[in-house]
């Protein structure tokens, strides 16, 4: 079985995008740019992947990149055959065949180049090249066939007598080329008297020595879609986030106006859940079936289970269980968890806590570093005072309690189940099930 190896293209300095960061950096739903690339080419199981990069933007490319990916380093923009000759004498080992595809490029789908890949193969072609039929030439590159229809070369646009509005086949800039006999190709790419080197005059080389070439042809002009800069960067999105909702939709989530919320792919929702406007829904959140999102929420890498509600809320790095009721302007911090049938009402913060079932918070609390007993009652205006100014420090408090408005719990501090506090109540001492505590400083008292 021949083997195969990934190569993105992204040592160019993108110098439209008016940035400091590198092009492909720049992100697309929560991801960077060639992240795509590289999510694409892991779902066709080509584990070998390789960026060529340049000397400036390497380090900045590699720190932000997770995975075992190798590093090409483009010297000088000399061009895509420059790119690939770095690659050829930089990497340890070469694979049968190579596919090389833009940094750039987020919208090819995984179909299509399985498709280029299939076609390469039977084809036993020196090149195949992604092209796409029917569509004004613009800017890209041209595809020439000859009367037998057999692709002979490539014309960039600046050098072709094709005019920018015409209907032809172009290029769509992802290749696929058989490495095991290429080095005379690549000799006679070498002596090309050009400035720049092309991937794309291997084609016409192949033709003149006798080689196969080909083609396969992409069905959706959505996918050949680049960023160069920060409009280019904004439709994509806009692409991608359509075909997002649409998918979501037809799983059978209702989303309220379309164009007014944000939701990344690694996002999933359940069945007849609802998401209203203006919600944002990113990272690696799981929203269950029945539940309803919004308006105005922001799910950050968050579980939240069935029949929930979380109406102009934030959460954040936090597990909701079922049959949950959260705002609206509660704010749930890292390592929040509500379990089955929690309520919280308008501008309650959570941090670090857990709320164990059915436990209430009608508003304006904050619950830090806290452990909560089922169904105790947090009343409005409740602290858990667990920062002394140098350390934090945990609260608990047991089933069934009852912690009056404004109660402020001095941290490291344990309330029993079955436990009252009044109204006002600095508490500065632990409290035994079963008991009040009264005043300030709180002092503990049977439960009458």
């Amino acid at each position: 079985m021949s083997t195969w190896a990934g190569l993105i293209l992204a040592a160019g300095k993108g110098t439209r995008m008016k940035s400091r960061t590198p092009k492909v950096l720049h992100t697309i739903l929560g991801k960077p740019l060639v992240s795509y690339s590289i999510q694409t080419l892991t779902k066709l199981e080509i584990q070998d992947i390789n960026i060529v990069v340049s000397p400036d933007n390497h380090d900045a490319i590699r720190k932000e990149i997770p995975g075992d990916i190798s590093y090409i380093i483009q010297k000088e923009p000399k061009g895509t055959g420059d790119a690939l000759i770095s690659y050829l004498e930089q990497a340890s080992k070469l694979p049968d065949n190579i596919i090389i595809q833009n940094g750039d490029m987020p919208l090819i789908s995984e179909n299509s180049i399985n498709e280029l890949i299939q076609t390469h193969n039977s084809q036993n072609n020196v090149i195949t090249v992604l092209s796409l039929n029917g569509r004004p030439a613009q800017d890209y590159g041209r595809v020439i066939r000859d009367q037998t229809g057999s692709i002979i070369r490539i014309e960039e646009a600046v050098d072709s007598s094709i005019k920018p509005d015409e209907i032809g086949e172009i290029n769509a800039g992802v290749y696929c080329i058989n490495l095991t006999n290429i080095k005379p190709i690549i000799e006679a790419l070498k002596q090309l008297d050009t400035t720049e080197s092309y991937i794309t005059s291997i084609v016409e080389i192949a033709y003149k020595q006798g080689d196969l070439a080909g083609t396969s042809e992409l069905h959706s002009p959505l996918e050949i879609f680049g960023v160069n800069d920060r409009i280019q960067l904004s439709n994509a999105t806009e692409i991608l986030q359509e075909q997002i909702i649409i998918n979501l939709m037809s799983l059978g989530v209702t989303i309220y106006n379309p164009d007014t919320v944000y939701i990344e792919n690694t996002v999933c929702i359940g069945t007849d859940t609802t998401i209203h406007p203006n919600t944002i829904l990113r990272g690696n959140t799981v929203i269950g079936e029945n539940s309803t999102i919004g308006p105005n929420s922001n799910i950050i890498n968050s579980e939240i289970g069935d029949n929930c509600e979380v109406s102009g809320s934030t959460l954040e790095d936090s597990i909701v269980g079922n049959n949950c009721t959260i705002g609206p302007y509660c704010h749930l911090r890292e390592h929040t968890v509500l379990q089955d049938g929690v309520e919280l009402g308008d501008h309650v913060e959570v941090k670090n806590s857990t709320l164990k079932k059915e436990v209430k918070a009608g508003h304006f609390c904050y619950l830090g570093d806290a452990v909560i007993g089922d169904s105790t009652n947090i009343g409005a205006g409740t602290i858990t005072c667990n920062y002394d100014g140098e350390s934090k420090h945990p609260t608990t408090i047991g089933a069934n309690s009852f912690i009056g408005c404004d109660t402020m719990l001095i941290a490291p501090i344990e309330i029993g189940d079955n436990c009252l506090t009044g109204a006002g109540a600095v508490v500065t001492q632990n409290i035994p099930s079963g008991r009040r505590a009264i005043g300030i400083p709180a002092k503990i008292s049977d439960i009458k």
